[in-house]
């Protein structure tokens, strides 16, 4: 869960569970059209639609009902490394010329490996931090 997830959850229990429903609604669609075609990767990206669909939810939410207004670049560095990290872990599938199971094995640890150096890079930029240390309530 992230800070905007535990707001909801205590101020808004209720809608917490509305925007659940919707996000679980949101991956069963997305599987039913993307598993058939795709199999596998369909479900994966069923599960990465959902997802973002949840977390655009849940920002409008919070921004809409409670008046917190989360900046949209405070999203870009996870995303931006989570996209770097794809894009790694398809060029090592498409170069590695091993066997298939070696391969998902290179282009998992490659993905992880770019996707933890672009995050700390983007935490050092920025001066955030992935801990709730610094974080106060009213």
């Amino acid at each position: 869960f992230g800070v905007g997830d535990l707001i909801l959850l205590y101020r808004r229990p209720l809608l917490v569970l509305r925007l659940t429903l919707v996000t679980a609604a949101v991956d069963l669609a997305a599987g039913w059209v993307l598993i058939g075609a795709l199999g596998v990767t369909g479900a994966a990206l069923s599960v990465l639609i959902a997802i973002i669909a949840g977390a655009l939810l849940r920002r409008h939410s919070l921004r809409s009902r409670l008046g917190v207004d989360v900046p949209v670049l405070h999203s870009a560095g996870p995303v931006v490394a989570a996209l770097l990290a794809g894009a790694a872990a398809a060029a090592a599938l498409l170069l590695a010329p091993l066997s298939e199971p070696a391969a998902a094995g290179i282009a998992i640890a490659v993905a992880l490996g770019i996707y933890a150096a672009a995050l700390r890079l983007w935490l050092r930029m920025t001066g955030d931090q992935l801990s709730l240390v610094e974080f106060r309530t009213e």
